[in-house]
This record gives structure tokens, sequence and C-alpha cells, in this order.
């Protein structure tokens, strides 16, 4: 095997790594804008051959020159890195590669007592650069709770220091062989290990999210049965609140009855009574009993903390939609609506609930005041609740998209407004 050969391997597989750090960095950090995985997968072999012909070149301003356009091309292109901030944040991970490519070649010419270059080709700097990266994306992403502690120092403390040390002593015997076969064999060798840390780390890196989403899912399923609960219960206290409203009806006829030849007084004060009961006791015109809950909830709430609430719901079947699902659907919306309502500053305050049926298209719409402008991270509105990290929210978004759904939001002179519309219900 040639000198050329050699060293066009050795190119390759640094080209693959920085590549590799890069698309896995996208992904950490920012959203894809397109579904099909195969673009990705297709953009990933082409900025590699991209990457290995510019190696190939060995010059460092062109080299840099073209990382820096090609970052910052996926991340806008790709990615939704369309902020100046994460322009800044796509130059702050260039940095970082960069130091961390300068840290290992530092080391590799302390160890083979050779000058310091920095260039394309080394696998015992690659390996270095892809160490760092692990430990930088540990530290940034134990955060989010989505890695095993233990699991991770294994992943980027013990095995890379085994491969470095291995990869080591075949360059230290690489040195004194010339034979073509022995020095294939060895660089093979130091490849080889290098492909097993990166199918480790991704190995690692799939266990670990799909522990961090099996959690996130049994969190999320656990709030919903709790929820679910209290609204039974709150169904019951509403059952017997309208039996207790009809015993009370009975007795009063009961009294007006006896009192029939009395004082007119009499009849006046029971008949105002009665108009009362009727008003405490009128049906929501909703067929679903979750709606009928919530609604009777907040209606309650919004009376004791001044806040206008009204409600405009046609008898539209919500069969499709289960209790739980609905009511993980209608509580967080309405939950966010009127705690903005009860915690801003604005002299009135309100929340509008619709339901109705147009066509084959069952609509929801949640409007309420809301003083400032909602955040939003991408396409992802988030909570700006104390120690609320916007959980509510992305659950409702699943939540909806399970049903063929649709979620869309809008602020406009101080008024949120969210809507549902789910599509395929016969009229």
């Amino acid at each position: 095997m040639s000198e050329f050969t050699l060293q066009f391997i050795k190119i390759a597989f640094s080209s693959f790594v920085s590549i590799f750090i890069l698309f896995h960095f996208m992904d950490r950090v920012f959203n894809r804008i397109y579904q099909s995985k195969g673009l990705y997968y297709g953009m990933f072999i082409l900025c590699w051959i991209l990457f290995i012909v510019c190696a190939v070149f060995e010059n460092a301003l062109v080299s840099l020159a073209f990382s820096t356009v090609l970052t910052i091309g996926i991340g806008i292109l790709l990615y939704d890195a369309r902020k100046n901030s994460d322009i800044l944040t796509l130059f702050l991970f260039l940095l970082f590669l960069m130091l961390t490519e300068v840290l290992g070649q530092f080391i590799v010419a302390l160890i083979f007592s050779r000058p310091l270059s920095i260039a394309h080709g080394d696998t015992m700097q690659s390996l270095i650069t892809f160490t760092c990266y692990q430990i930088a994306i540990y530290f940034v992403s134990r955060k989010k709770k989505e890695f095993n502690r233990a699991g991770n120092w294994i992943t980027i403390i013990v095995i890379p220091a085994i491969s470095l040390f291995q990869i080591y002593a075949i360059l230290s015997l690489l040195n004194t062989q010339a034979d073509t076969t022995e020095m294939f064999l060895a660089v093979s060798s130091c490849l080889l290990m290098f492909m097993i840390n990166i199918i480790v780390f991704t190995l690692f890196n799939r266990i670990a999210k799909l522990h961090y989403e099996n959690e996130q899912y049994q969190l999320l399923e656990q709030q919903k049965q709790m929820q679910y609960k209290y609204f039974n219960e709150l169904e019951q206290n509403y059952e017997e609140s309208k039996k207790f409203f009809h015993d009370i009806k009975n007795h009063l006829n009961t009294i007006e009855q006896l009192y029939q030849w009395g004082d007119g007084a009499t009849k006046e004060y029971v008949s105002t009574l009665k108009e009362k009961m009727n008003d405490l006791g009128k049906p929501i015109p909703s067929k679903n009993r979750i709606v009928n809950i919530l609604i009777h909830k907040w209606e309650l709430e919004a009376k004791t903390k001044g806040v206008d609430f009204t409600y405009q719901c046609e008898n539209v079947d919500l069969s499709f939609v289960s209790d739980i699902d609905l009511n993980t659907i209608l509580t967080n919306l309405l939950d966010n609506a009127f705690e903005e309502c009860f915690s801003n500053r604005l002299e009135r305050n309100f929340v509008t609930f619709s339901l109705c049926q147009i066509n084959n298209f069952v609509v929801i719409n949640i409007v309420n005041s809301c003083e400032t402008v909602p955040v939003s991270s991408g396409q992802q509105l988030l909570s700006q609740k104390e120690n609320h990290f916007g959980l509510g929210l992305t659950n409702v978004q699943k939540t909806v998209e399970r049903y063929q759904g649709i979620l869309d939001t809008k602020y406009e002179d101080q008024t949120f407004t969210v809507q549902l519309t789910f599509f395929g219900q016969s009229t």
C-alpha cells in the first residue's frame, strides 16, 4: 500500500469524525426543518466528500473558510439556526473544534517528539477531538437528565482512554516497521479502534435518549391519571350539587303550596329563590362531560378572581378523543389562560371558550387577555411559569397530533388565541 493511499484513508476518517460531530451537534442543539431522514443522510455523505476534497489540498485558510461556510450553511438550510444567538453558537462550536485540534496535535507532538502542525489525517488527534466533544456534550446534556451518569463516564473516559493507549502502542510499533502489509494492518487497527468508539458513543446516546423519553412518558401518564381522577371527583361533586338543587326546589314547591293562601310576600320570596336556583343549576350546552366539568370549575373561579369568562358550546360529538386526552388538552390550555389573567396587570381580563363544528372540522378556540408576548423556541411555545419547563404545552401538542389535529397560536393586541382543529369528523 502506497504512502498516498494510507494518508487518504486517514484523511477520510478524520473528515468523517468532523462531519459526524457537526451533525450530532446540530441534532443536539437545534431542530430539524425537514422530516425526511434520507435527506440528512445524503447531506452527511455529500459534506463528508467535500470535506475530504478540501482536506487533500492541505490549505489551512481554505479549510477554515470551508468549515465555517459549511457549518453555518447546514445550520440555516437544514436546521432552525437562524437567530443571531444561533449563529454565535455555531461560531463558538467551530472555535471549540479548532481548540481541540490544536490540543490534539500538541499532545501528539509531545508523544512522538515531532514539530507541531495542524493537518488532517492524524488518527490520534481525531480521537482526542472526539473525546473532548464527548465530554463537552456530557456536561451540556446532563442538565436535561438525558444521560445515565455512570454509563457516560464509561463512554467518555474509560473507553477512549483504552483506545488512546492502544493506538499509541500500535503507532509506536509502526515506527519500527517498514513492511507495507504490517503498516496496513497497523493503520487498519487504529481506524477500527476509532470506529468502535463512534459506535459505542452512538449506542449510549440512543439508550440514554430512550431512557429519557421513557421517563417523560411515565411522567405524562402519571399526570394524566392524576388529572383524570381529580375530574372524576369533581364530576361527582357536581352531580351531587345538582341533586341538592333539585331537592331544594321540591321543598320550595311544598312551601309554596302550604302558603298559597298566605302572605303574598312569601310567594314572591319563594319565586325569587326558585329563579336563583334555576340560574345556578342551568345545564351547560355541551354533550361532553369533561368540557362541562371544566367550564363549571373555571366559571366559579373566574367570578372570585374578577375574570370575565364566557363560553359557547355546540353539541359537538367529541367521542373520537378519549376523556384522558381531552382532559390533558383542555386542562393545560385553560390553566395557562386563567393563570395569565390572574397574574398580569391589565385592567380587564377575559377568557373566551368556544366549541363548534364546521362541516367535517371540530374547532376549539380559547382566547384570553395576555399582557406580554409569549416566549417561543423554534415552533414550540414555552411556558413562563416558575419551575415549569413547558411539559404541559408539549404534551398538548403531542396529544393533538395523535388525533391528526392542528394547534395554532396567535398573539395580537394583548390577546392570545389558541385554536385546535380536528379533521375527519362527520356532521
